[in-house]
């Protein structure tokens, strides 16, 4: 396992993508070492928040100036892809720092035999990515006259010579 996230941060970041879909969802991943606490959703500045992604500015410098204050750390980021895959885009690529910091991106599940497991009264199991399936009002998968959209989530490390997929791990609940 190469990231921990907690229950709450897990859930905030689908509810962060649910809410602003079809809009890309954004934030910073906050805690200590390789565990994920808590999750600080911001808005999408970018002119084109359908399509692309930028934290608000503001947002970022705050969460630092906490962690220089003994807060928790600024481990990395999070954002959407309402209607793509879970995984670096292009543009995620082009516009990456390259910093070592942890990115998690949820979108679409994947369907080229992706590790994804789904959500159960009990909670998530480990692996490489996650699934949740939700729609607008917040119904889960079964439940009748709801159209559902189901959201995968992957963390990567955005190094040198790109992105490499990292393993997590959430607690069972």
């Amino acid at each position: 396992m190469d990231v921990e996230i907690s229950n709450e941060a897990l859930d905030a970041l689908f509810a962060a993508a649910r809410a602003a879909s079809p809009r890309e969802a954004c934030g910073i991943l906050l805690g200590q070492e390789k565990r994920v606490t808590a999750l600080l959703e911001t808005a999408n500045v970018h002119p084109t928040p359908h399509t692309h992604f930028e934290i608000d500015p503001q947002a970022l410098i705050d969460a630092h100036r906490a962690a220089r204050e003994g807060g928790a750390q600024v481990l990395g980021y999070f954002h959407s892809h309402p209607e793509g895959p879970a995984k670096p885009s292009a543009t995620d690529t082009q516009m990456a720092a390259h910093d070592g910091m942890i990115w998690a991106i949820a979108g679409r599940p994947d369907d080229g035999g992706g590790e994804g497991h789904t959500l159960d009264e009990k909670g998530y199991t480990e692996g490489g990515s996650q699934s949740y399936t939700l729609d607008t009002q917040g119904y889960t998968s079964g439940e009748k006259g709801h159209t559902s959209r189901s959201f995968d989530v992957t963390f990567w490390r955005d190094d040198q010579p790109g992105f490499t997929r990292l393993s997590y791990q959430r607690p069972r609940r």
